[in-house]
């Protein structure tokens, strides 16, 4: 299918809120109102006036208790310093320096006055003057992130993901898809693959898709969803500019890719035709910073939270108790971002999605225990009571959603699930996981590491783990400030207590990581990125000094994939494609990826 591409969205003021306080109510020093902070000198003079919005993920800055000069950010604690009007502590070492705008504002008789504006994206005039029809819409929730979308004669699925486990057998889905879901992926125009996760990119899925498939796809810097299609042989993949608008085909579809706000490799997605509109935010955090069309049709969003190792899988949080409370908080700010999205977008229709997953395989059971999320009903109730107008769906109980003419239709598909996740099927995909331990190579793993161009200040103490995180077997203490890399090969007892004993960092970063070894095996084997251990619950980590180590898990989540240090090249891709090791034709792909 062809993809015309044509202007950019536009940027537009959908409203304004103006806003006055006194400044006789206020001491000299740092202020704050519900939006803004302002500075107020000894003589009654503002210098300037900034938003309390967290220029990370778009939470709501707030004055520190202990520090009057800075305020954080609750959500990722990241610290901004009014001195220099900047943020001084990022956990993301990656983007130091960021800094914060001012606002305009006045001062008349003593009145601060500011304006808070509501920035939207829209069609240009040209483009949506001849967008105007009926059109016939018809949404089917299949399973997790994944949506069947028909706009007239044009459909088009989302993120399949529908078979088996993903993150090293750490996430399964909680609602298997039903038994048309492989004819709704054959029957699609075009895929749109967000980004390069699992969950959204799914290897096994992708095996039941036509290697000529259109599917689009953001186009990063680092092509992290570009380069593994066409490793997978995939040969009409669409790479779409950001923010730009295309047009789909002949029809009068336009389509565009909206970045997210926390500058990851990760993207939303935004759909017009004639009358009818959609928005899917997937993962993103504060997608485009928050500026996305109004007045649409449907929105998706995510909802559920904890969909990432943070923080139970970070022994430097101290107990379970106190990650516990993280969790908690992490639900909170989810259901926040949902109704933030609502109110910028402001719907007709919205759809909790892209968190249907569970941590199912009996070895996780503390995760699934503790890694509490939200429901789509506490969902579901939050919207009703903020937002009325706004048809909210639960897409568990109505898994179809049709539109035409202002009319909204519910209803449910009657097929049973395209399989069981029982005890059998689980032990089906951890067991092939574990047997793959017979090829194990130490130096294979070393080769993961070193070979992958990645350098700097930091230490990192490898150990590898039993499905209890208890030591055993080698494990590596890899230096990245060394050139080239250096590994050296310890007892993973022994590389614990080192770290353990570590005093003085002498400028340096330590990371310990504890990883299962299977599951370790299986991401350095397949060539995978390495933060689907952590997304997975696959591995422990604790960290000294106790700051989040960025440029090491960005390298290891957007890298290619290097060639082994012996000569081999990565199995993956071969695997999916079903070759073995001597490029015969079959291997055990189809043993451990059995078409269900």
């Amino acid at each position: 299918m062809k993809f015309t591409p044509l202007q950019p969205l536009e940027i537009y003021v959908s409203h304004s809120e103006s806003h006055r306080v006194s400044l006789k109510k206020y001491s000299s020093g740092i202020n704050s109102t519900p939006h803004v902070f302002f500075k107020k000198d000894e003589n009654g003079n503002v210098p300037w006036v900034v938003t309390r919005v967290c220029d990370h993920a778009k939470g709501q800055l707030r004055l520190c208790h202990d520090d009057p000069t800075k305020a954080i950010c609750p959500m990722h604690n990241w610290e901004f310093d009014f001195k220099t009007l900047s943020y001084s502590k990022i956990p993301n070492q990656k983007f130091e320096h960021i800094v914060k705008k001012p606002i305009p504002f006045s001062i008349k008789d003593d009145l601060l006055t500011y304006q808070i504006n509501q920035l939207n994206l829209r069609v240009p005039q040209e483009l949506s003057a001849k967008n105007t029809r009926k059109t016939s819409v018809k949404l089917r929730f299949i399973t997790h992130a994944s949506v069947s979308l028909t706009m007239d004669d044009i459909n088009f699925v989302t993120d399949p993901w529908f078979f088996g486990e993903c993150l090293a057998s750490g996430w399964w889905l909680k609602y298997p898809p039903k038994q048309d879901a492989l004819d709704l992926l054959e029957c699609a125009n075009f895929l749109y693959i967000s980004h390069n996760h699992p969950d959204h990119m799914h290897a096994e899925t992708l095996k039941h898709v036509a290697r000529d498939k259109s599917i689009i796809v953001p186009k990063f810097k680092t092509n992290s969803v570009a380069n593994p299609l066409r490793h997978m042989g995939f040969s009409n993949i669409i790479e779409l500019e950001l923010l730009r608008l295309y047009r789909v085909g002949d029809s009068d579809m336009l389509i565009s890719i909206l970045p997210t706000g926390d500058h990851r490799d990760d993207s939303a997605l935004f759909v017009v035709k004639g009358d009818a509109s959609a928005v899917f935010t997937v993962d993103c955090i504060g997608a485009n910073h928050y500026i996305l069309p109004r007045d649409i049709t449907f929105l998706l969003t995510n909802f559920a939270s904890g969909a990432s190792g943070w923080p139970l899988c970070f022994e430097v949080l101290g107990p379970l108790s106190e990650r516990d409370k993280i969790v908690a908080k992490n639900r909170g700010n989810a259901l926040i971002e949902v109704m933030k999205y609502i109110d910028v977008t402001r719907p007709r229709i919205y759809l909790p999605y892209a968190g249907y997953f569970d941590e199912k395989a009996p070895r996780d059971s503390m995760i699934q225990q503790h890694n509490i999320k939200n429901t789509p009903q506490q969902v579901l109730e939050k919207i009703k009571a903020r937002f009325p107008d706004v048809t909210a769906v639960n897409p568990i109980e109505n898994d179809c959603v049709e539109y035409q003419d202002a009319e909204i239709r519910l209803s449910t598909v009657d097929k049973p699930p395209l399989y069981i996740t029982d005890e059998d099927y689980i032990d089906k995909y951890v067991g092939a996981q574990k047997e793959l331990l017979k090829k194990f190579d130490i130096h294979k793993v070393a080769d993961y590491f070193c070979q992958s161009e990645f350098r700097d200040k930091l230490i990192l103490y490898l150990a590898l783990t039993d499905d209890d995180y208890i030591p055993l077997d080698d494990g590596l203490k890899i230096d990245f400030f060394t050139n080239p890399v250096a590994y050296e090969v310890s007892a993973s007892k022994t590389l614990v207590d080192q770290f353990n004993e570590i005093g003085d960092l002498a400028g340096m970063h330590h990371l310990l990581i504890k990883a299962r070894k299977d599951s370790l095996w299986h991401i350095v084997y397949y060539g995978l990125p390495l933060e689907e251990l952590s997304l997975g619950f696959q591995c422990r980590i604790d960290r000294k000094p106790d700051q989040h180590n960025a440029d090491f898990w960005k390298h290891y989540t957007t890298y290619e994939v290097p060639s082994l240090k012996h000569g081999e090249e990565r199995l993956f891709y071969k695997l999916l494609e079903g070759y073995d090791e001597s490029g015969s034709g079959k291997n055990n792909a189809e043993d451990i990826y059995k078409k269900s």
